[in-house]
């Protein structure tokens, strides 16, 4: 098996999101708590203003990192994990593979036909080398991308 997303999935989908809920939940917290001596901090507005910065965090977290999987693949078939759970999902099953093209990195997204463990869209962030490496060898998966 080829692992086709980057090494850096574990760190992006796992440990940034909990460290930032645990710091700025610890931050928000510490605020309702802390009865010092300045006056923006005791500011009602401020403190929804606190809650509201660390829910839109919590809800941008969630819908960019926490959906990443990490995507390995074989001669039949891509297994896609979310260090819980691990899927095999056939090359049958596979209806497109688009790229979305970022500043710094860029995500391939698995479209499936029907629904499966984790929906129809599967996302992760390519390790360019190595999608280029499988593609290579494997010419007959170049019908799955999408034209740009």
């Amino acid at each position: 098996m080829k692992r086709l997303s980057t090494s850096a999935t574990l760190i992006l989908k796992l440990f940034v999101p909990v460290f930032w809920a645990v710091f700025f939940g610890s931050f928000t917290a510490a605020i309702f708590f802390f009865d010092g001596g300045n006056p923006m901090i005791k500011n009602m507005y401020f403190k929804l203003g606190a809650i509201g910065f660390y829910l839109m965090g919590l809800l941008f977290l969630y819908f960019t990192l926490w959906q990443l999987r990490r995507v390995e693949v074989d001669q039949e078939a891509f297994y896609v994990t979310d260090y819980f759970t691990t899927v095999k999902i056939p090359f049958p099953l596979v209806n497109k593979i688009s790229e979305n093209d970022f500043l710094l990195f860029s995500t391939l997204t698995i479209h499936l036909h029907k629904k499966g463990h984790f929906g129809r869209r599967i996302t992760f962030i390519q390790s360019q080398q190595k999608v280029n490496d499988f593609l290579r060898n494997r010419t007959d998966l170049h019908v799955f991308f999408e034209e740009k």
